[in-house]
């Protein structure tokens, strides 16, 4: 528990939830979040936000990951949004994110926000991408030039 747990690993790298949790908490219709991981079909995690809006506030999860999108990296976007009417709390009102990870149902509740990773331009080939490759004459009086200690 503790500070450790709050950390999401997610395509290689350390996630903190809090800071995922500040970006989605300056959108203006959400009041509170929780950020966890979740099993990923690719081994580590992936990040879900469960969401409790302001009164009378309608949002779309695809709306929240572009928010997310603009102020993150591409790896700490959440992949998955639940919606809720208010969030478990600590003696200290603060969001429980151990209660969150413990209940059954927020993964059948999970709805996609659209791709977390944007699809990047293709890789160039390998090898002379881009522009010839024009290496430069290893005898002659050209080289020979340049090496004044060897003659």
């Amino acid at each position: 528990c503790g500070r450790t747990a709050d950390l999401i690993r997610t395509r290689g790298e350390n996630v903190a939830a809090a800071e995922v949790e500040a970006v989605i908490l300056t959108h203006p219709a959400v009041s509170e979040v929780g950020c966890i991981g979740i099993p990923s079909d690719m081994g580590e995690e992936d990040i879900l936000a469960v969401v409790a809006l302001r009164p009378g506030a309608q949002v779309l999860p695809a709306e929240l990951a572009a928010h997310c999108r603009a102020h993150l990296s591409r790896h700490k976007v959440p992949r998955h949004f639940v919606f809720r009417d208010a969030l478990p709390k600590t003696p200290t009102q603060k969001v429980a994110h151990h209660r969150l990870r413990a209940d059954p149902d927020l993964l059948a509740d999970a709805v996609p926000g659209g791709p977390a990773v944007a699809p990047c331009a293709p890789r160039p080939p390998p090898g002379r991408a881009g522009r010839p490759h024009r290496s430069p004459p290893r005898s002659g009086r050209w080289w020979s030039s340049r090496r004044p200690w060897r003659t």
